[in-house]
């Protein structure tokens, strides 16, 4: 049995987004004690929190992540999703290339999931984060050999095995 985690996307983006919320509330609150602030500043700094919140909940699904490859199945959890196929109820793997790495999913009898490989942000020539799952191949290959998906078919950018 092997169990995969995706790499850790970095938190500063988050704590970023946390800070932009809380001095925007705090300057319209301030503000508002001396005059009318109009609805849409209201609304503005709702939409940092929403999007604070978004991030805090995507970094806390990341972290939640696993996939782990068995003799009689593949598991997927993320926290909120938790979908186990028996290797004879996988019956296609879907697999696109991506910005960064590629998109596969996973579907079966029972549910689906997908999950992407490697993916390296570069910026100038340096490595500025990684994304994914550092062993995305691995995983990929492994699955398709345990469920014994040998037929492939191309359509357009998208690869899809199935039995």
């Amino acid at each position: 049995m092997s169990i995969y985690s995706p790499e850790k996307m970095p938190r500063q983006g988050e704590i970023n987004a946390w800070a932009l919320t809380f001095i925007t509330f705090g300057g319209v609150f301030f503000l508002s004690l001396r005059e009318s602030i109009p609805s849409w500043v209201w609304f503005l700094s709702g939409m940092f929190a929403f999007s604070a919140a978004s991030i805090s909940l995507g970094n806390w699904i990341d972290r939640q992540t696993i996939i782990e490859i068995g003799t009689e199945a593949v598991r997927f959890e993320n926290g909120l999703r938790k979908v186990r196929l028996e290797w004879q109820e996988v019956y296609s793997v879907k697999v696109t290339p991506a910005r960064w790495g590629r998109s596969v999913q996973v579907s079966g009898k029972d549910g689906f999931f997908s999950f992407a490989t490697l993916g390296v942000m570069t910026f100038r020539n340096e490595v500025k984060s990684r994304t994914g799952f550092e062993k995305g191949d691995e995983i990929l290959d492994s699955i398709l050999r345990e469920a014994k998906l040998d037929k492939y078919e191309k359509m357009n950018r998208t690869t899809v095995y199935s039995r």
